[in-house]
């Protein structure tokens, strides 16, 4: 296999971050495989000749290897190396839209929800609706450490109730880390929350009223219809393409046709049909729900987990949180036990802030503490 030579690039100032090293040597092997170089069942050279071959670590030739076996592009087979997958260029179809709904509908599944988390507490089922993380892919080792920790040295003044907005550092951190989505926010702009279903529902209690409409893709994640109807609000089925998102035309007839309190996505990887939104689209659409004075919901809890080489870009950094409500957790990236999400309310941040207090007056300090102490650390 010729696969040309990896070189470290020079990052422009300004630009994209250069890939790691592992993450170019698998994009090359996929170049490889796309020129019909290697062909589907070609077994790869070993991970040894790889490594000499580029001047690089066998462990970084392995981190490639392994990242396309994952994506589905290399076979591991025991005691022989790495192959081509075999279903090279096989795609299943897309799902079609969803058709358009004209009026809001009340919702009832709360029965159904009840019995889907009790099989997702079994260990002998993959629990598919709640998109839980595989725990060998998580840091929740070191994280662990981090909480053992801050309990061993500090445990007396952890074991405290916290102020309703969260640990400061934790919020500063996150803040932080907002840079990277494209989007400033100060650790006043963040409010702390028992995971991202405690942050839609503090948003969601802010901006509506029992009775009202809320606009929700179709399908949707079924904890969003949940909290809809623990709220005793309506949902508004928006057809949904499995590519471009919402259909948009179909919206804007809606919102002429009938007030909406609200609409509630995700906007990355959304759950089931996993649809990020082109760029284009979510300009079209903050658009039309700012001339309707619709705020926009946004649950950006998959934004971290993507596998391209960009981040998909969250409504937030697009409006610059003019008109947009943003939630997200650590519950896909990093810890699902410790429930641990956030919420940055903007205009709607003294509604959110009362609402936590009424609802669960503040989250758990030690986990906050623990958080703060792993993410400022580097880890």
């Amino acid at each position: 296999m010729n696969t040309g030579t990896l070189q470290r690039r020079k990052q422009p100032a300004g630009s994209a971050p250069t890939p790691h090293r592992y993450e170019q040597l698998a994009e090359l092997i996929v170049d490889t495989i796309d020129n019909g170089t290697l062909a589907p069942g070609e077994r790869l050279p070993s991970v040894r000749a790889v490594s000499e071959r580029h001047g690089i670590s066998i462990s970084t030739v392995l981190q490639a290897y392994r990242l396309l076996e994952d994506r589905g592009v290399l076979v591991a087979r025991p005691q022989s190396g790495f192959y081509v997958a075999a279903t090279q260029g096989a795609t299943l179809a897309l799902p079609s839209a969803s058709r358009l709904r004209s009026k809001a509908s009340t919702v009832s599944i709360s029965g159904a929800v009840a019995a889907l988390l009790e099989h997702a507490s079994n260990p002998a089922l993959v629990p598919l609706g709640c998109a839980v993380p595989d725990a060998a892919s998580l840091q929740s080792h070191r994280l662990d450490l981090a909480l053992a920790r801050a309990a061993r040295q500090h445990g007396d003044r952890h074991n405290v109730y916290g102020t309703p907005r969260g640990d400061p550092r934790l919020r500063r951190e996150i803040s932080r880390r907002a840079m990277r989505i494209g989007h400033a926010l100060s650790p006043d702009d963040v409010v702390i929350t028992n995971g991202c279903t405690e942050a839609f529902t503090l948003a969601l209690s802010a901006v509506a009223r029992p009775g009202d409409t809320i606009a929700v893709e179709s399908p949707t994640y079924f904890g969003f219809l949940h909290t809809l109807e623990v709220l005793g609000l309506k949902a508004l089925e928006l057809p949904t393409d499995p590519v471009d998102g919402i259909h948009i035309e179909a919206f804007a007839r809606l919102l002429d046709a009938a007030p909406v309190a609200a609409c509630l996505l995700s906007s990355s990887f959304g759950n089931p049909l996993g649809v990020s939104m082109p760029d284009a689209r979510k300009r079209e659409l903050l658009a039309l729900l700012a001339r309707h004075e619709v705020p926009l919901i946004e649950d950006d809890i998959y934004g971290e987990i993507h596998f391209a080489r960009e981040r998909p870009t969250p409504f937030i950094a697009l409006d610059g949180g003019a008109n947009t409500i943003y939630c997200s957790s650590f519950s896909k990236s990093l810890a699902p036990g410790y429930r641990v999400g956030w919420i940055a309310p903007g205009r709607y941040a003294q509604q959110v802030v009362d609402r936590k207090l009424a609802f669960s007056l503040c989250s758990p300090v030690l986990p906050q503490v623990a958080l703060a102490d792993f993410l400022a650390s580097g880890a």
